[in-house]
């Protein structure tokens, strides 16, 4: 199952409203390699060790989204 297909609400780099691109994936492509230093769904700051081991945000799962393609 793909992940992050939900509307980011801040841009994950500088923390500001309406990125742009605002999916995960497009804003990944359009920006290139920048660090996620906010989860852009919640908008909370990151932890510097999930930055470190994640810095491109690729782990973040967001709110309400499944994690598996299934019921376990």
């Amino acid at each position: 199952m793909k992940q992050q297909t939900i509307l980011m609400i801040i841009d994950p780099a500088w923390g500001t409203d309406k990125p742009y691109p605002s999916h995960a994936e497009q804003y990944r492509k359009y920006h290139g390699e920048i660090a996620w230093l906010y989860n852009p769904w919640t908008k909370n700051s990151r932890d510097p060790r999930d930055i470190g081991m994640d810095p491109f945000g690729f782990l973040i799962i967001p709110p309400g989204e499944p994690t598996s393609g299934g019921d376990i």
